[in-house]
């Protein structure tokens, strides 16, 4: 198993909202406690979503046989 970072993507790259700043937002990694950036990046999830479907190709193979 591993994981994959994409590192220019923010919060919430699977949707088509625009990036935005969302300073009410809950973030235990702020020292306020709030603030963060969500919106949509295409490529990463794009790419997600193909890492989604190997996993899943790969893992089910397993158990079949």
């Amino acid at each position: 198993m591993s994981i994959k970072v994409y590192p220019e993507a923010h919060h919430s790259f699977d949707s088509n909202s625009p990036v935005r700043y969302d300073s009410a937002r809950v973030n235990g990694n702020s020292p306020t406690g709030r603030g963060a950036t969500t919106g949509g990046d295409s490529k990463a999830w794009e790419d997600s979503v193909r890492e989604v479907i190997v996993f899943f190709e790969e893992q089910l193979k397993k158990r079949v046989k």
